[in-house]
């Protein structure tokens, strides 16, 4: 299955245009609620990820350190503040 071109930035999707056709379709279909409550669970997700990974890479940091860390990694606060 070939990669589609994003229509910004020349970033690969992982998807044919006929699944980004669906996708785009169900979120179309979903309520602004439904939307938010997607995004903010892809969030959480992403953050719980990245907290997997910061936890892999720096095991001596304790549960508030890779909490400073990943605040680092996403707005720039440094983690000794």
């Amino acid at each position: 299955m070939p990669l589609v071109r994003a229509k910004h930035a020349g970033v690969a999707r992982d998807a044919s245009e006929e699944a980004e056709r669906i996708q785009t379709e169900v979120h179309r279909r979903m309520s602004g609620v439904e939307r938010l409550r997607l995004a903010l669970s892809m969030s959480e997700m992403f953050r719980q990820q990245a907290l997997t990974r910061i936890r892999a890479h720096h095991p001596e940091l304790d549960e508030l350190g890779a909490r400073k860390q990943l605040a680092f990694e996403l707005y720039g606060i440094r983690r000794d503040t």
